[in-house]
């Protein structure tokens, strides 16, 4: 849910007392393309988490924590770029010659990283393994041992930076697990950012906020008792354990495995709390899901990949009532179809030899090949379906292949091969690319033929598409047949089903007045449900956002919800059709 988009005010929290919204902009101000890294980094400091931005050089990321740092009453800020020659007086602080003297060997450690509650340590990984393993003392327990007592570090974020992921083989990987959030910082991209950012003056370390709006220690300390209240929902830990199992699957394929352990999933969901909290919520939504991205790439090479996992995990358990419905749908289809198979006199139909889905009404045979639109990446690949009534004996004729909404796809052309029971697909953009053109307008973005643009002006171009039925989808499609590889054809074989004989004594029947009772009550509990959910929805447009998500992954979980609810309302009509064909 976009915060631009949705006008989304700015407000104190009612549950931290801060506004955080305002405060990300104000950290942000001059930092181009910084905001999202900002926001998250801020999360991790409020949630008392460490961080690992990972970058080229010369991308502020020491100038983004020390801005962050400026939020915070009477912090202090420590800071060191970190080589093999970096020794533990560097970091904690020279031995002290007095104690020296009474055979005490501890470290002044004023100004040092035991005394600052902000630390920024660069090239992390060039640091001594004397150097890393009293860090992960101090992550760990908040304490330093200084001598032969114990010293409490008062860290509320340590951040730490390198351009390179940790060397494998070096003992890296506990150190690296400590850091709950990994951020990719990288330059600016976008030219007019990339031109104020060398235009304008040097960007200060101090946000200039006014003390009334920073945040305090005792205030940081009640958080975390706050957040330790804030429950996950069904939903949300459905997401959770979906990305977990999605993970698992993808190390089975892969050299680069993903490791996550235990405590870090636990800090996760940690930091999901926190996030929801100071989004005025006191329960984790799947939008705060989205925030996992974050926290389980372990290389650049994956990063890609864990968006996907993450998406279609949110994508499939956004609504566990939504997927309930889902079972009872198709529970309900099942019955109908069941109560209606018969084997047609007419031996031009297959209705009992092919497995069928009913979509909007009619039968289609789902296909082993699935397809893509090619400009929406980020989407998963789905399944390709066939009208029955065109597996016709002795048809050469050519057809189109639908998607499961029942959607007539432009780009694809179908031949049934009878005499094997086979069906030919052809992705017909593959093979004339160069006949299509791409036409975006007001109302309407797709392909058209080069021929048929070049008879029309811009004006009508419009009408042209606006004619066009709103039951075919004109975007270019990459096509995956049966065993998994993209192909622009493909020859699959049909599911066939048992065929059982249509006597009196082994055709099944069902009280089609009782179906008629339970279908028209599944209605009924589903009109109620988008009712509840469409309301819930606008009451509630300023708390199922995230307040540290991007513009983009907001703006995705509205899709989502819509998604939702367009679906709930497809499979109504579905439903109605069943009904009305009931006695």
């Amino acid at each position: 849910m976009s915060k631009k988009n949705h006008n989304i005010k700015s407000q104190e929290n009612q549950n931290s007392g801060i506004d955080i919204f305002t405060l990300i902009k104000k950290l942000s101000e001059g930092l181009y393309e910084k905001e999202e890294v900002i926001s998250l980094t801020l999360l991790c400091a409020l949630a008392g988490k460490s961080v690992f931005l990972y970058g080229p050089p010369g991308t502020a990321k020491s100038l983004i924590v020390r801005r962050i740092a400026s939020a915070f009453k009477d912090s202090k800020y420590f800071g060191q770029l970190m080589n093999r020659f970096t020794t533990p007086e560097d970091v904690f602080g020279p031995v002290s010659l007095s104690k020296l003297k009474e055979d005490k060997f501890e470290r002044q450690i004023d100004g040092y990283l035991p005394k600052a509650d902000f630390v920024f340590l660069d090239e992390i990984w060039k640091s001594s393994p004397a150097i890393l393993n009293t860090l992960l003392t101090i992550i760990n327990e908040k304490v330093y041992r200084n001598g032969s007592h114990e010293e409490k570090v008062p860290l509320k974020a340590l951040v730490s930076a390198s351009n390179e992921t940790p060397p494998k083989g070096q003992g890296l990987d506990a150190m690296y697990d400590r850091f709950i959030m990994r951020l990719f910082v990288d330059t600016a991209k976008d030219v007019d950012n990339f031109v104020k950012l060398i235009s304008d003056k040097d960007v200060s370390f101090d946000a200039g906020l006014k003390e009334d709006e920073k945040i305090s220690t005792e205030d940081w300390l009640k958080f975390h008792k706050d957040i330790d209240n804030v429950s996950v929902s069904d939903e949300a830990l459905n997401i959770i354990c979906s990305i977990k199992y999605e993970i698992d699957e993808y190390n089975k394929g892969n050299n680069e495995a993903i490791y996550i352990s235990d405590r870090r999933w636990k800090n996760i969901v940690y930091i999901l709390k926190a996030a929801a909290f100071f989004s005025e919520r006191n329960t984790v939504m799947p939008v705060d899901c989205f925030l996992i991205t974050h926290c389980i790439w372990t290389l650049e090479e994956n990063i890609d990949e864990v968006k996907k996992i993450v998406l279609k995990s949110i994508k499939n358990f956004s609504s566990s009532n939504i997927n309930k419905f889902n079972k009872e749908i198709e529970d309900m289809k099942n019955e109908y179809q069941i109560s209606s198979n018969k084997i047609s006199n007419n031996p031009n139909e297959y209705n009992s030899e092919f497995e069928t889905v009913l979509i909007n009404g009619e039968k289609f045979v789902e296909l082993p090949v699935k397809f893509i639109l090619s400009n929406k990446s980020s989407s998963s690949y789905k399944n390709l379906y066939v009208p029955l009534n065109k597996l016709n004996v002795g048809s050469n004729s050519s057809f189109k292949a639908y998607n499961s909404s029942g959607k007539k796809i432009l780009f694809t052309e179908c031949y049934y091969l009878k005499a094997n029971k086979e069906l030919k697909i052809k992705n017909l953009i593959s093979a004339q690319q160069n006949n299509f053109k791409f036409a975006n307008m007001d109302s309407y973005i797709g392909y058209v033929l080069n021929t048929v643009s070049a008879m029309v002006n811009a004006n009508n171009l419009n009408n042209s598409f606006n004619n066009l039925s709103k039951n075919i989808i004109t975007d270019f499609i990459k096509m995956k047949d049966e065993n998994g590889n993209e192909v622009e054809e493909t020859i699959c074989s049909f599911p066939i089903k048992n065929i059982v004989n249509n006597t009196a004594n082994n055709t099944v029947s069902v009280n089609n007045s009782d179906l008629k009772i339970e279908c028209n009550d599944l209605i009924n509990n589903i009109d109620n449900y988008i009712n509840d959910y469409e309301n819930y929805l606008k009451d509630n447009i300023n708390h199922i956002y995230s307040v540290f998500l991007s513009d983009e992954n907001n703006r995705l979980m509205a899709e989502i919800y819509n998604e939702n609810i367009s679906e709930l309302k497809s499979k109504v009509i579905e439903l109605e059709k069943i009904r009305e064909s009931l006695k």
